[in-house]
């Protein structure tokens, strides 16, 4: 099986998104030794992100055009695939598209100049027309597979498939260690959230869940560590924010947790695929997720790792986690099974399951 995987993005850049951009590649590499890796590399952070596309799209027709009778799949993200998408399907190369969201839906939800969001409302233009074009997408949530084929961008043979979890995300200390080192009070019950703190994470939410348990008087505090938390979402600065913390700190903290939460508000036309869910898991830790939400109850649900709350309702959620959080055999057992079940959403695992839906759908 020989593969070109092109992702048109520095994936060294510190984020979630480039941190999973290279599991993906990593288990790319460890299913098929012949996959060729086009990204832009350290450099291409010095470029506009139309040259580096540009650069990335040459690159791939090059690569397709030189090993046509070789490669099986051309899997592409972002802004590449105008003409390489047509030209590998020409060489009969089965093509396939990852699509993390609905087409210019978070243009309403990032806070940019209006000439910053016409530049990249240009570039979703183009990455959603090669999206069209491909043989097979790939969603990271059935919700978003929906909403395509109900807007006849889509089939019924593109392939959900959720993230995935990696080694590198458990924590090097225990939990002893990580709660002196970030001076938290033994005497406490933490519940954790790392990474982004965009509006689609539902970080708002926590703030209301946290007032429940202060007007309670319970000795409960959310920490909320890696993105900033600005004033307008906590203007009481009720949560513990952590900020900036790069991976291993937020690893560390994941240590701290009593249990861990998995909130998402519902402003997209797909809640994605949390990578926070999966770094929850391989550190074995209880988790808290929002209910009836594919790509996060069902995950909770299926490895038997925590429990679901309508973070919509902060009375009920926190009656709820209050519970929770008393039922330590539970507690215990949520923890087994997360670590226990790694192989069964490790990003090789995840990624294998892709090509047996893609022999499916050819």
């Amino acid at each position: 099986m020989n593969i070109i995987y092109c992702c048109p993005f520095d994936t060294s850049i510190p984020t979630g998104k480039n941190r999973a951009t290279r599991h993906k590649i990593e288990a790319l590499k460890e299913i098929s030794k012949d996959t060729f890796i086009i990204v832009p590399g350290g450099k291409g952070r010095h470029f506009s992100r139309v040259f580096t596309g540009v650069l990335c799209e040459l690159r791939c027709i090059a690569t397709i055009l030189k090993y046509k009778k070789d490669i099986d799949y051309y899997i592409s993200r972002g802004d590449v695939g105008i003409f390489s998408v047509p030209l590998a399907k020409f060489f009969g190369i089965l093509t396939m598209r990852e699509i993390h969201a609905g087409p210019f839906e978070e243009l309403k939800l990032l806070k940019k100049p209006k000439l910053v969001k016409f530049y990249l409302k240009f570039i979703f233009y183009y990455s959603f027309l090669v999206n069209k074009k491909a043989d097979v997408r790939i969603y990271n949530n059935p919700m978003l597979k929906e909403y395509f084929i109900n807007k006849g961008w889509g089939n019924e043979n593109d392939v959900v498939a959720y993230n995935g979890g990696s080694p590198d995300a458990v924590a090097s200390i225990d939990k002893k260690l990580a709660m002196e080192k970030y001076s938290l009070d033994p005497g406490c019950k933490y519940l954790v959230f790392v990474g982004s703190t965009s509006k689609w994470r539902g970080v708002d939410l926590l703030v209301n869940l946290q007032q429940e348990f202060d007007k309670n008087k319970e000795p409960i505090k959310i920490i909320c560590a890696g993105g900033e938390i600005t004033k307008d979402v906590d203007p009481d600065r009720v949560l513990h924010n952590i900020s900036p913390l790069d991976d291993v700190g937020c690893a560390e903290i994941i240590k701290c947790a009593d249990a861990c939460l998995l909130p998402v508000a519902n402003n997209r036309v797909s809640p994605g695929s949390p990578l926070k869910l999966y770094d929850y898991m391989i550190n074995g830790r209880p988790i808290v997720a929002q209910s009836e939400m594919p790509g996060y109850s069902d995950e909770i649900e299926r490895y038997d790792v925590g429990i679901v709350v309508d973070f919509y309702n902060p009375e009920e959620a926190r009656r709820k986690i209050v519970n929770f959080l008393q039922e330590m055999p539970k507690l215990e057992m949520y923890s087994k099974n997360a670590e226990e079940s790694f192989s069964e959403y490790s990003w090789t695992s995840r990624v294998k399951s892709w090509f047996v839906s893609f022999s499916r759908a050819v």
